[in-house]
Formats: structure tokens, sequence, C-alpha cells
């Protein structure tokens, strides 16, 4: 649990006790995070207030956006949390249920660099070689994976800004 200004912030995973009294076991797969209003010392972690799933609070399914601040209850002004302590739910979030945001990676045989035909026309370029592994995995563990298997470069395709182009020798072997 964190709390930030005056909430405190509880992850629910599946079995985990909640409730009046813990009464009720959360039975499902996915986790959610509940919001205590903690000026109100009569309950365990304060006042109830509401719950989310975590991967609404970090944008990873359809309903939730993953940035800004959050009103938790319509009626009681009070009950708002800033953006600013929203990223750091949301960093507790996905550090406490490894759900970090994930990228496609190419790993494989690439030069990065500045390429032209004249000083004038110099751009952002990667030219590829060869593509021997595309992987949706935490952008953390890139660096990681080169080292582990030998891989000369990467790129994430979703994040580089230039050109991208391919080598004779990759469209030569091409199925």
């Amino acid at each position: 649990m964190i709390t930030v200004d005056k909430f405190n912030v509880r992850i629910l995973r599946k079995g985990d006790k909640y409730g009046r009294e813990f009464c009720l076991t959360h039975d499902e797969d996915k986790p959610v995070v509940e919001f205590y209003d903690s000026r109100y010392p009569h309950c365990e972690f304060g006042q109830f207030v509401t719950r989310y799933y975590v991967s609404t609070i970090l944008g990873t399914d359809k309903w939730g956006r993953g940035a800004g601040g959050l009103i938790l209850d319509g009626g009681i002004p009070a009950w708002t949390v800033s953006a600013e302590d929203m990223d750091t739910v949301r960093e507790y979030l996905r550090a406490e249920t490894d759900q970090a945001p994930k990228v496609m990676v190419w790993f494989g045989m690439m030069e990065h660099g500045q390429f032209g035909v004249t000083k004038h026309d110099i751009e952002r370029m990667v030219i590829i070689h060869s593509i021997d592994e595309k992987v949706l995995m935490d952008p953390n563990e890139i660096e990681n994976h080169l080292a582990l298997h030998h891989y000369d470069s990467y790129i994430v395709p979703s994040e580089f800004v230039g050109y991208v182009t391919y080598s004779s020798d990759y469209i030569r072997n091409l199925p």
C-alpha cells in the first residue's frame, strides 16, 4: 500500500480479502486498485472511496487513458487525485503488478546513423540488414535482451524518428 496526498492506495489480487470486515474475496485474475480517504481512521485503511481495475488506471484496457488526475467521487470535491499523484500511483501499480508498458522491438543487424547522398540531404536513418527476432517487451528489458542474445542492434519502430530502409542483402533473403 502507498499513500498519496490524503489517499491510501491498495492493490487487490486474486484471493485477497476486501469489503466490510473483509468478508469478500477478490476472485478475478485481473488485479484491482482501491482508494481510501486516510483522514478517517475508524477503518484499517481509512474510508473506502472506490476501486478500479489496474488496467483501467494504467490505460491498458479500452476504458482508461493512463494519464492525468482522477476524480474518485463526483459528489465529494475533496476526493480528487492530482495528475502528479496519479503518476506516482501508476508507477506503483506497474512495479507491483508487472504491467509495464510494452513496445515492439526488432533485433538483428542494423546500421543507425545520419545518411544521405549529398551533404544537403543528410537524414537520420536505420538500414536493416536482418531482423532476427521481433518481440513485444518492457522497454527496460531491451538492453538485457540485446546482450543475452548477442544481437548487433535493435529498433523500436513506434518510437524511431527518421527513415527505415532495407539493405539489398535483406531484400535478397526474403522468402
